[in-house]
C-alpha cells in the first residue's frame, strides 16, 4: 500500500489568491508554520491553521493536502477523502493527492475507483513507481490477477528497492501458487525491509507449500516476533501455524484475528480446526458454528462440524451435517455413481421387504 508522501513546504506554489482574514505573506507563513507543527507532531495546531488557510483562501492545494496527509494520520478516512478530492479539485496535476486518495479509497473497498485513481497518476507521473505498485494492489483486490503482476513488475523496474511493491507481489505471486518464485521475491523484500511481519509470513507460506516445513515454521515464527498488525496477517499466519503443528501459536494467533475482527468466518474456522486437535471438542464444534453462522453456505465448514458432532458421539446431527460433503470437489464421483440408479437414496425411513444398496466411502 501506498506510504504517505511526506508533506514539505511547496516551491512551486501558485500565486496566492486574494486573502481576506490573512495577506498573502501571512499565508505563506501560516502554512510554514502549519507544515512545522504537523512534523513536530502538534495536530491540533497544525490543523488550526490549515482550516485558517482554507478559510481565507479556499482553493488553497497545498493546505487542503496537509490537512487530508493529517486527517488519514488520525484515521479520519472521509475527512482524508474529501481533503484529497478538493486538492484533485483544484490542481489536477496534483499527483500525490491521486495516490494517497487511491489509498484511501481502497482502504474502504473501493478497488474500481482505486485503480482509476492510480491510473490518473501515472499518466500524469509515468515514472512514479509508487503509483504502478498501488495499481497492481488494486488489480490485486478486483481479481485481476495478470494486470496485477505486469503492475507490480512495471514499479519494480522503475524502483528495485521498494519493499512494498515486493512484498505485495510476493503476496501476488502466492495467490497464483507460483511457491518458487514468491519465495524469491519475498526473500529480496525480507531484504529490503528485514522487519516486515507480512514480508516473513509470506515466506513461511510459500515455503510451507514447497514442503519445507522447518524453514516454513522458523519463517512464521520470525513474523509472530515482529508482532504483526492487522487481522488478515494474523489469520493467515494462524493457518499455517495449524498446518505445521503448531497448534498453541495457531489458536492465539486465531483468537487475536477474531479479536481484531469478529466477522472473519476462516479465523473461527482454523480456530476450530485447533481446538479439535486438541481434543477440545465442545469448544470446537463452538467456533466451527460461528464460522458457519457468518458463511453459512460453505459446505467445507459443515462437513468438518460433522466431523466434530460423530467424534462427540452427537450420530443424528453429525450425520445430518455429513450431507455437505456432496458439495464438496472430494465427492463428486458420488453424484457419478448415484446418477447410475434411478432408485431413491435411503433418508432413513423403514426398509423391510426393500433391498438396500451399502458402497464404501471413505473405507
Amino acid at each position: 500500500m501506498q506510504e504517505l508522501n511526506v508533506l514539505s513546504h511547496p516551491n512551486d506554489q501558485p500565486p496566492f489568491l486574494a486573502a481576506t482574514s490573512l495577506e498573502i505573506l501571512e499565508v505563506d507563513q501560516a502554512l510554514a508554520e502549519a507544515i512545522g507543527h504537523h512534523h513536530a507532531g502538534r495536530s491540533a495546531e497544525a490543523e488550526r491553521l490549515y482550516r485558517t488557510i482554507l478559510a481565507s483562501v479556499p482553493d488553497h492545494a497545498f493546505a487542503s493536502y496537509g490537512l487530508g496527509l493529517l486527517c488519514t494520520t488520525q484515521g479520519r478516512l472521509q475527512g482524508a477523502i474529501d481533503a484529497f478530492r478538493h486538492v484533485i479539485a483544484i490542481r489536477p496535476d496534483f499527483v500525490d493527492a491521486y495516490i494517497n486518495l487511491g489509498t484511501m479509497v481502497l482502504a474502504l473497498g473501493q478497488r474500481e475507483e482505486a485503480a482509476e485513481l492510480y491510473r490518473g497518476a501515472i499518466a500524469i507521473s509515468p515514472e512514479n513507481a509508487m503509483a504502478h505498485g498501488n495499481l497492481g494492489k488494486a488489480l490485486q483486490d478486483l481479481g485481476r490477477i495478470d494486470e496485477a503482476l505486469a503492475a507490480y513488475h512495471a514499479g519494480i523496474a522503475l524502483q528495485p528497492d521498494n519493499a512494498v511493491i515486493h512484498i505485495n507481489l510476493g503476496a501476488a505471486l502466492l495467490e497464483c501458487e507460483a511457491w518458487d518464485d514468491a519465495v524469491t521475491v519475498t526473500r529480496r523484500a525480507i531484504g529490503l525491509a528485514p522487519t516486515s511481519a507480512m514480508a516473513h509470513a509470506n515466506l513461511g507460506t510459500a515455503l510451507l507449500r514447497l514442503g519445507a516445513c522447518e524453514q516454513a515454521l522458523v519463517a512464521c515464527r520470525q513474523a509472530i516476533a515482529l508482532r504483526p498488525q492487522g487481522v488478515e496477517i494474523h489469520a493467515s499466519l494462524g493457518g499455517a501455524m495449524l498446518e505445521l503443528g503448531a497448534l498453541e501459536e495457531a489458536g492465539m494467533l486465531c483468537r487475536d484475528a477474531i479479536g481484531l475482527d469478529p466477522t472473519q468466518p476462516n479465523a473461527y474456522f482454523n480456530l476450530s480446526h485447533v481446538l479439535k486437535g486438541m481434543n477440545q471438542l465442545e469448544e470446537a464444534a463452538f467456533a466451527a458454528r460461528q464460522a458457519i453462522a457468518l458463511r453459512p453456505g460453505s459446505a467445507g465448514y459443515h462437513f468438518h462440524l460433522a466431523h466434530i458432532l460423530l467424534l462427540q458421539g452427537d450420530l443424528e446431527a453429525g450425520w445430518s451435517e455429513y450431507e455437505w460433503r456432496l458439495k464438496l470437489p472430494d465427492f463428486a464421483w458420488i453424484d457419478g455413481l448415484l446418477s447410475g440408479f434411478s432408485q431413491p437414496s435411503w433418508a432413513g425411513e423403514d426398509i423391510r421387504d426393500k433391498t438396500i444398496l451399502i458402497y464404501t466411502e471413505q473405507g
